[in-house]
């Protein structure tokens, strides 16, 4: 009954983790001649494996594909703390309706908590979810009561938290929430994640509604801010009505921030609003814009604008028609010749003129360019020194190709789109002969 509810917690294990040691010929041997008995007596292969020494039954668990681990850790409680030591990537679903009993809930299973927190290295990738199932009835009863559902939300992000007491192995956690359900967030979260997850330097957000006090409040606890190096807010509607204005990453060290967010319908309509200033440690940076919001392209150059250690920028709209050629992104091309690191501009639904064209060339830090296409280019610029190393081009014509400066590339040309040609001066798309 234990290991079946160890079972029902990892809902997910995923690993492709390999060794460098002497080891690594003789796992992988092995895990291929495991591979092959099991098809003809799988029980027998894994008794084999479970009488291994410890070293060498690690080695080969790590090579073993999605499918044989799937099989090895719903065979023993050994195997399966085995496994625990050595996959990169583990999703814990928790709680779950079967550990909702009344008003309280049941703790994991303590072989699997004792395995995580025994394990130091390989680092880990941790992913913490409540069963959907919850989440779904915690929405329901906000229809209903509001109040009661809040004081359930906070008590299903306690126990999610609270799931794992210490594991230092975890470098990396992503917590999911429920698409447009508020994620209510209290100090007392982030110093359960500072006191759990002493090695975190990566945190992701994924789905549900927060805010920009809440995102403050999550990354600022003072033994979690120095160390957290990564945050990806990934599906977040960030509401911004009745903030004080004060960015959330005052004191941060991030090193890299992805902004796939949507805005509130009844705050600001523009992503970047109340996150400002940016952490000026970013070396990397990526902002998706929303399906309401619009891009500001001034308040964007003014954003990147003091990213002197900016090395990749990336600049996606899911509108795919806010964000065109013209007068608006001259601003940040100016404001990006402040920054002598930057080596990396995708901006994939971007449509460059004469005119930005220019302005991309001028940019002589750059060696990677992603854009969506080269548009009403009235002269070639085939022989203009260029800086560019590799490019990205969705959309692209012949006619346009011999006007660009292809000449500096190290790299082949990138073309999504070949399998359409595109004539400019019909507007007309088509198949490839």
């Amino acid at each position: 009954m234990a290991h079946q509810r160890l079972c029902q917690r990892c809902a997910a294990i995923n690993a492709s983790w390999s060794h460098n040691s002497n080891d690594a010929i003789t796992a992988g041997h092995i895990a291929r001649q495991y591979a092959h008995h099991s098809n003809v007596s799988p029980s027998l292969s894994l008794m084999k494996m479970q009488s291994l020494p410890e070293e060498l039954l690690d080695a080969i668990l790590s090579q073993l594909d999605a499918r044989s681990r799937l099989q090895v850790f719903r065979t023993s409680k050994l195997l399966a703390t085995a496994l625990l030591r050595v996959v990169p990537r583990i999703q814990l679903i928790y709680p779950t309706q079967h550990d909702v009993i009344g008003q309280h809930l049941c703790e994991l299973a303590p072989s699997l908590t004792e395995a995580l927190q025994k394990r130091q290295q390989p680092k880990l990738h941790l992913t913490l979810q409540p069963a959907s199932c919850l989440t779904d009835a915690i929405m329901q009863r906000h229809r209903a009561e509001p109040a009661a559902a809040a004081s359930v939300k906070k008590h299903r992000v306690a126990m999610m938290l609270q799931a794992v007491p210490l594991c230092g192995a975890v470098d990396s956690l992503t917590i999911k929430w429920l698409w447009n359900l508020q994620l209510p967030w209290e100090p007392v979260f982030s110093a359960a994640l500072a006191a759990s997850f002493p090695s975190l330097t990566s945190l992701t957000f994924s789905y549900g509604r927060l805010s920009i006090g809440q995102l403050a409040t999550a990354i600022s606890h003072p033994l979690l801010l120095p160390k957290l190096l990564h945050l990806d807010i990934d599906g977040i509607t960030i509401t911004h009505k009745g903030q004080l204005g004060r960015s959330p990453f005052i004191g941060s060290r991030l090193q890299t921030l992805s902004l796939n967010a949507d805005v509130d319908v009844e705050g600001e309509p523009e992503l970047l609003s109340g996150l400002l200033p940016l952490p000026p440690t970013l070396t990397q940076l990526e902002v998706k814009g929303s399906y309401r919001g619009s891009w500001d392209w001034d308040r964007t150059a003014a954003a990147v604008s003091s990213l002197t250690q900016l090395q990749q920028l990336r600049l996606t709209d899911e509108n795919r028609g806010l964000y065109k050629t013209g007068l608006g992104p001259m601003a940040l091309l100016s404001a990006l010749a402040h920054l002598p690191s930057l080596h990396t501009l995708q901006m994939s639904e971007y449509v460059v003129g004469q005119e930005q064209l220019g302005a991309l060339l001028a940019l002589t830090q750059i060696t990677s360019l992603q854009v969506q296409r080269f548009s009403g280019l009235t002269s070639s610029w085939a022989s203009t020194p260029c800086s560019w190393r590799q490019l990205e081009v969705n959309w692209m014509d012949w006619v346009t190709a011999a006007y660009l400066p292809l000449h500096s590339l190290t790299h082949p040309l990138r073309l999504p789109g070949v399998g359409w040609w595109h004539m400019p001066e019909q507007g007309h798309c088509g198949p490839a002969d």
